[in-house]
């Protein structure tokens, strides 16, 4: 997967959807920036990204690693469970 610079351009927009779930096109961005050859810039994980990630049962790490491993956004959320966990 090819790393984004986020100094130079900006994530997805917040309301941006993929697979019907908002925020994960842009959180796939900020993720991408973490990759080697990437700059985050003033964008972090932790916050609404990881905790929209933590509602869907989605560990970090293993986001991140399929994101990097992936060449298609709509590919890199198919090994994942969409559903919210059971309280």
């Amino acid at each position: 997967m090819r790393p984004l610079d986020l100094s130079i351009a900006p994530p997805r927009a917040p309301r941006e959807t993929l697979a019907g779930v908002v925020f994960l096109p842009r959180t796939i961005d900020k993720v991408r920036a973490t990759l080697p050859g990437g700059a985050i810039g003033a964008y972090t994980i932790p916050g609404f990204s990881a905790m929209m990630l933590k509602t869907l049962g989605i560990d970090v790490d293993a986001f991140t690693d399929a994101v990097a491993a992936k060449r298609r956004s709509k590919r890199r959320i198919r090994g994942f469970s969409m559903a919210p966990r059971a309280p």
